[in-house]
């Protein structure tokens, strides 16, 4: 099921535990990596040890790499738990503003929305959670050099488990 209430290049699907395929390493690789909804410290390697899994569907490029969410400032577009397809992005003119990303800089890696800053559009970005009333972290001014790795959020999958 795919939910369009978000923008149309993020989208949540929602899928059960029976669609990440343990066995079988054929559709987008599915990571034990987390990416956080905040500012943690954590390093990024998508190497083979690092797989669990694969998720095959039509929604979902296998080209991706799936990676769980960690953290509420991005609630209630992306849970705590949640797992996100994300995709590389190598070149700054193939930035969506106002699209959902995940940021590797030299000390954090989080997922935020990223927005144009308009004093300086050359130089730097804003970052921002969901939360509009959280004004302490709702908000930062990245310039944009500090960033080591920029990860275009594709979709956000929601796993539903039935115990």
């Amino acid at each position: 099921v795919v939910n369009n209430e978000q923008s149309s290049y993020n989208k949540t699907i929602k899928i059960t535990e029976s669609d990440i395929n343990e066995s079988s390493f054929s559709g987008t690789l599915v990571y034990d990596i987390d990416a956080t909804c905040g500012m943690d410290n954590r390093e990024i390697e998508f190497a083979e040890d690092r797989i669990i899994g694969s998720v095959n569907l039509p929604e979902i490029s296998k080209t991706a790499k799936i990676v769980t969410a960690n953290g509420d400032s991005m609630e209630p577009v992306i849970y705590n738990g949640n797992r996100v397809v994300i995709r590389e992005i190598f070149n700054w003119e193939d930035i969506f503003y106002g699209q959902i990303y995940l940021i590797l800089l030299d000390e954090y890696r989080m997922i935020k929305y990223i927005r144009r800053y308009e004093q300086d559009e050359k130089n730097y970005i804003i970052l921002r959670t969901w939360h509009i009333e959280n004004t302490r972290n709702n908000k930062i001014k990245l310039h944009k050099s500090k960033i080591r790795k920029l990860f275009i959020v594709e979709n956000i999958l929601s796993v539903k488990t039935q115990i």
